[in-house]
C-alpha cells in the first residue's frame, strides 16, 4: 500500500493500481442523485473551491467559485461530479474576495447539503478527485 502525497485528504491505494479510473459528469444536481440510487453509493463529497485564471491583463485574476458534488463507486473506479460555478469576480490577487459571492456559495453549499441529506446521501466535506499516474509509481 502506498499513501497519496495529499497529507490533508490522504488516501490508501492498491500498488501497483492496474485500473482506470473514470469519471462520469451531470448537468444537473437531480441527475447526480437520481443516478447515485441507481448505483447504490450513500455518501457524497460537497464543498466550494475557487478556481483563479490570469485574464488578458497581466495583473488582474479571474476568481470563480465552484460548487463541487462528488461520489465514487465501491470499486473506486466510477468518479461520479456535478459541478457548478457560483460566482466570478476579478481581483489583483489570484483569489476570491467578493463577500456578496461568498455569501451566495455558502448558501448554495447549505442548500445543496441539505438536498443531499433529504435523498437519503451521507454528506462529508472535500472532493474526491482522479489520482495522478504519479502517486502509483
Amino acid at each position: 500500500m502506498i499513501r497519496s502525497g495529499r497529507s490533508t485528504n490522504s488516501q490508501i491505494l492498491s500498488f501497483p493500481y492496474t485500473g482506470v479510473v473514470q469519471k462520469v459528469e451531470f448537468p444537473s444536481l437531480d441527475r447526480f442523485i437520481e443516478e447515485l440510487g441507481h448505483e447504490n453509493i450513500e455518501s457524497v463529497r460537497l464543498d466550494v473551491f475557487s478556481e483563479s485564471r490570469p485574464s488578458e491583463l497581466s495583473f488582474v485574476y479571474y476568481n470563480t467559485l465552484e460548487l463541487f458534488v462528488t461520489a465514487q463507486d465501491h470499486s473506486g473506479q466510477i468518479l461520479y461530479e456535478y459541478m457548478e460555478p457560483l460566482a466570478t469576480s476579478t481581483n489583483t490577487e489570484p483569489r476570491f474576495a467578493d463577500e456578496d459571492g461568498l455569501e451566495l456559495a455558502n448558501r448554495t453549499r447549505q442548500k445543496t447539503a441539505e438536498k443531499l441529506s433529504s435523498a437519503g446521501l451521507h454528506v462529508l466535506g472535500g472532493r474526491y478527485t482522479i489520482p495522478h499516474p504519479s502517486q502509483y509509481t
